[in-house]
C-alpha cells in the first residue's frame, strides 16, 4: 500500500460502522489531515474503547470538542500516550477538563506515560494544566479506579513536550514531585 485517500465520508463511514471494527484498536495516528474535524474523532473514539495511544496532530480544525472524547474512551485506564501538538484551537479550560479527577460521570483523567502538546495555542498549556497531567499520570490506581488521591512512585511521566508553552517553573516543581524518576525526555522550548 503506497497511497490511501481517505475523504470525510469514508471517515465518517468508518466512525458510525457498528460492527465493532475498532473495538479493539490500540493505537489510533490521523496526523495531519485536512478532512479531520471533530465529529470524525469523537465518532473514532466512541468506537475505539481500548485505545493506549492516540496522535492528532496538526489538525487544525480540531477544538476542545474531542478533549471530550478521549476521555470518554479512556474507559479502561489503557491511555498512555497523547500527541495533540499543532492543535492551536485547544484551550485551557478544556485541557483542564481533560485532565480534572473526579468529574461525575467521567471516568477518571488519563494516566499518560507520553505527552506531546508542543505548538498548540501559548496559552493553552498552563501550569495548571501540566499540574493536573502530572498528577493523573501518577495516581494511585488498582485498575480504573483511583485507590487514593496520593501519589504513586511506580507512575509519572517519561516523555513531555510542551515547546511553545507558557509553563514556568511550577511545572519544572510538578513534574520532579510526580515524575523524577521515571522523566527521560522534555522538551520546554521556545
Amino acid at each position: 500500500l503506497e497511497d490511501l485517500k481517505l475523504s470525510k465520508e469514508d471517515l465518517l463511514s468508518l466512525a458510525t460502522d457498528e460492527s465493532d471494527a475498532l473495538r479493539n484498536l490500540k493505537s489510533l495516528t490521523l496526523k495531519q489531515i485536512g478532512v479531520v474535524d471533530d465529529d470524525i474523532v469523537l465518532g473514532l473514539l466512541d468506537q475505539a474503547t481500548e485505545l493506549e495511544a492516540i496522535d492528532l496532530s496538526h489538525n487544525y480544525s480540531l477544538t476542545d470538542e474531542c478533549l471530550s472524547g478521549i476521555r470518554k474512551c479512556n474507559k479502561t485506564g489503557a491511555l498512555r500516550s497523547l500527541v495533540l501538538s499543532g492543535l492551536k484551537n485547544l484551550t485551557e479550560i478544556g485541557l483542564e477538563a481533560l485532565f480534572t479527577p473526579n468529574i461525575p460521570g467521567l471516568p477518571p483523567p488519563p494516566m499518560l506515560r507520553k505527552v506531546n502538546l508542543a505548538s498548540c495555542q501559548h496559552s493553552a498549556v498552563s501550569d495548571r494544566v501540566l499540574k493536573l497531567i502530572c498528577q493523573a499520570s501518577s495516581m494511585k490506581r488498582d485498575g480504573i479506579d483511583v485507590v487514593e488521591n496520593s501519589l504513586s512512585t511506580m507512575g509519572g511521566l517519561v516523555y513531555v513536550n510542551i515547546n511553545g508553552s507558557s509553563c514556568t517553573d511550577d511545572t519544572m516543581e510538578a513534574l520532579a514531585a510526580t515524575s523524577a524518576s521515571s522523566l527521560r525526555e522534555l522538551d520546554m522550548s521556545l
